[in-house]
């Protein structure tokens, strides 16, 4: 018996590119063809049927086949459908069926963020139980059920969570991550308001557990710079009381001839002018004005503040402030220790921590003073991140007895 594998599979593979043929001249020449947007894909399909407004849409797949169960395919409108089905008919023919998601399923997660993922939520008593077709069932007063896109975030959905829509308050007594692969479906029943901690104005129950972002632009609020200078943006940023290390910030130049800004925040002119400088975090946001001059000199200086001695086998805490021309200057200094060469290492002394400005040295408890024939000095230099405020002071390490 001859083996037609390989004839079969040519044979597919032929009949696929035809039809990729065709859909692509279909997008530009149909009012049947469409484009979508899947996870920030966008994808070409041909629309085979459309049916009421949140009801069923098919398509057939001709680019790309790679849509699953729970994507959320969004089209130009704006309009956000989840698919619910998805069969392969054939080589060619490949339907998935989606629902319209007519609300977002929100809420405040255990890190204190706000969560926001479209949902379909059925208002009335009568629901779809599962997605298969002819699958329905009759709620109870006060039930609703509604499916979410299983992703990280709903799979922490638990029951008793609380959701609120249409301005009521409904509480999870069951959820469903098994029977749908890539979806979640939620039973809920109506719960009592609190209008202490529920938000209705947001739509978001539980909201008294959100915590706030804030941020703080520690730089002064005009810049003059030289054109042969940098100015680097120091950013604090903090959710509630605590600080946020490392924040993802976006920093936009709003006059990119003047200059340009990396993703660090350091701000390297190109041309005499002034620009303003936008500083983005989860819709957070600070401006500053920055002012390049063909040339200019300032005077930075740097001041450690702190005793002058530290005790064999004791700790001291130094502090740091930067001027510009005599004024206070917000930046964030680097503390280093050296010897009283203010070069070579110190062998005694070390810095335990630093941070705000601030750190900690230590002085070693085995010094063997009568080994040391002078005064036995530290020096503790500071300097802040563009290196133009420099500092230092000279500490004095003495015997503990």
């Amino acid at each position: 018996m001859k083996d037609y594998s390989n004839y079969h599979n040519s044979f597919k593979q032929k009949v696929k590119h035809d039809a990729n043929k065709i859909l692509s001249y279909s997008i530009n020449h149909s009012l049947e063809a469409e484009e979508v947007t899947v996870n920030g894909r966008r994808l070409k399909v041909t629309m085979n049927d459309k049916t009421s407004s949140t009801d069923l849409m098919k398509y057939i797949i001709g680019e790309d086949s790679s849509l699953k169960l729970g994507d959320i395919v969004e089209l130009d409108n704006g309009q956000k459908w989840l698919i619910v089905t998805y069969n392969v008919e054939n080589v060619l023919y490949k339907k998935w069926e989606a629902k319209y998601c007519n609300l977002y399923l929100k809420w405040i997660d255990d890190n204190g963020d706000i969560q926001s993922h479209p949902t379909v939520f059925y208002f009335n008593a009568k629901s779809n139980f599962g997605v298969e077709e002819g699958k329905v069932m009759n709620l109870p007063a006060g039930r609703r059920q509604t499916i979410v896109q299983l992703n990280e975030h709903t799979r922490k959905i638990k029951r008793d969570d609380r959701f609120i829509f249409g301005g009521e308050v409904f509480k999870v007594i069951d959820n469903d991550y098994v029977s749908d692969e890539g979806l979640v479906n939620l039973s809920l029943q109506s719960d009592q308001e609190d209008t202490s901690k529920d938000n209705f104005e947001l739509g978001i129950a539980d909201y008294n557990r959100y915590t706030p972002y804030s941020m703080k632009l520690l730089n002064n609020d005009i810049n003059s710079i030289g054109i042969n200078q940098t100015i680097q943006l120091n950013v604090e940023v903090r959710k509630g009381n605590n600080l946020i290390s490392n924040p993802s910030l976006e920093f936009i130049v709003i006059n990119n001839e003047i200059g340009d800004i990396d993703s660090t925040g350091l701000f390297t002119p190109k041309q005499v002018g002034e620009t303003e400088i936008t500083i983005n975090y989860k819709g957070l946001s600070e401006n500053i004005r920055v002012l390049v001059v063909d040339s200019i000199r300032n005077e930075y200086s740097a001041t450690v503040s702190g005793n002058d001695s530290i005790k064999s086998g004791k700790e001291g805490t130094y502090a740091c402030e930067f001027q510009m021309n005599g004024s206070p200057w917000q930046d964030e200094g680097l503390f280093v220790l050296t010897s009283d060469d203010g070069i070579s290492p110190s062998k005694y002394v070390s810095i335990t921590s630093q941070g705000n400005n601030k750190c900690t040295i230590k002085a070693a408890s085995n010094i063997d003073f009568t080994k040391i024939k002078v005064p036995l000095y530290v020096q503790l230099h500071v300097q802040n991140l563009n290196r133009l405020s420099v500092g230092y002071k000279r500490i004095k390490i003495i015997p503990l007895m």
